[in-house]
């Protein structure tokens, strides 16, 4: 629902994600992506200020060279 893999392409289970207030389920999402949100807390602004920054630097951080 996020990345938009399925369980054939990854031949595994996807994950159940639910709303640990609520305890509710949202949907179905690949582990990574569940990740994502867990280890975001599912805190929207810090997912949208992740995708913010990923846009803003997509050619790399201006100043450092690789």
């Amino acid at each position: 629902m996020i990345c938009g893999i399925t369980e054939d392409e990854i031949d595994k289970k996807l994950d159940v994600d639910h709303c640990h207030t609520s305890g509710k389920v949202r949907g179905i999402l690949c582990n990574p992506c569940n990740n994502m949100i867990g280890h975001a807390k599912d805190n929207i602004e810090a997912l949208r200020a992740a995708a913010d920054y990923l846009e803003q630097n997509a050619n790399g951080y201006k100043g450092f060279e690789a």
